[in-house]
């Protein structure tokens, strides 16, 4: 390292910062300084596809020193394709240190029979979460369960934004009752994104309590809901808000609720959920009008969501 110039370190430390994360991975193999030098700054963001992965990076954060865990950035991707092979279990090798009952206590989740989480491979993440909890910031997690807010730790004081989304492929929508039910806090929360939406009660009022300082809310509704009437309440617009106590509004601290819909379903084919689908978003309209911090979105051609006016 002494024989280059630092300009040319500097070129290549710029790609260790912005690339997929191969140089610094390269660099790493080759120098014992740069190994040693970034072992705290390592791990920071993640990207995690597949229960295999899951395990994988489980095991390893496991074995470093908690001062070295500093994932601040996280995204969690499964596939309801990964949950059908055989789950991944103690005997495989490559599960957590340690008795697996013990696990399973310290998680609050069992493999088998608890909150609907049928494989051991969420147990794992939902002690990987425990282990990093201090300085995440970021996590998203895409997952084949109803209820992937049931793996999160009951108190994340670093995080900003939050991502949970259900792949569930029986049918099942995104279980949020769990979301902000005590002793769950999360001080420093301000982006909140729920996707595959089903509509609970009270929903506003848990994430007032969960984040106090949330600023932006995204749901995701791919069916008809009664998400506008929750959204009047919780926001004191309408007839609806007229009487509703206090600790089911929003914080003031929202600036901006995006909605976003589902595709619109064929309407000769499906004349009833066509027409449901037109009130829902004739409502959501009205509540857009009367509360500008409220925006229905639209998917584009690309899957980008785009801000959508009065659609004909």
């Amino acid at each position: 390292m002494e024989s280059l110039p630092a300009e040319i370190w500097m070129t290549i430390f710029s790609y260790a910062c912005t690339d997929d994360g191969s140089t610094g991975r390269s660099i790493s193999l080759v120098s014992r300084w740069f190994w040693d030098t970034s072992r705290s700054i390592k791990h920071q963001s993640l990207v995690v596809k597949g229960v295999n992965q899951i395990a994988g990076i489980a095991s390893m954060l496991e074995r470093l020193p908690p001062e070295l865990r500093r994932v601040q950035y996280l995204s969690v991707r499964v596939h309801h394709r990964d949950m059908n092979k055989r789950s991944i279990s103690v005997e495989d090798g490559v599960i957590l240190l340690g008795d697996r009952d013990a696990r399973e206590s310290e998680c609050g989740v069992s493999a088998h029979t608890q909150s609907g989480i049928h494989d051991r491979s969420m147990v794992v993440l939902s002690h990987m979460l425990q282990m990093i909890a201090p300085q995440l910031r970021v996590l998203h997690l895409w997952l084949p369960i109803s209820s992937p807010s049931r793996l999160l730790p009951s108190t994340l004081p670093s995080i900003i934004e939050l991502r949970l989304t259900s792949n569930d492929m029986r049918g099942q929508h995104l279980d949020t009752r769990s979301v902000c039910t005590a002793p769950q806090r999360y001080p420093s929360l301000r982006r909140l994104r729920l996707g595959m939406l089903h509509h609970q009660h009270g929903l506003f009022g848990r994430i007032a309590k969960l984040a106090p300082g949330i600023t932006h809310l995204h749901f995701c509704i791919p069916e008809h809901t009664h998400l506008y009437r929750e959204l009047e309440r919780a926001l004191r617009v309408g007839d609806a808000g007229m009487d509703v106590e206090k600790e089911n509004l929003l914080p003031e601290t929202i600036q901006r609720i995006s909605v976003q819909m589902g595709p619109t379903p064929n309407a000769g084919k499906y004349p009833a959920w066509a027409s449901m689908r037109k009130t829902m978003r004739l409502n959501l309209e009205k509540v857009a009008r009367q509360d500008k911090r409220v925006v229905l979105v639209r998917l584009g051609s690309e899957g980008a969501s785009l801000s959508s006016g009065p659609e004909t």
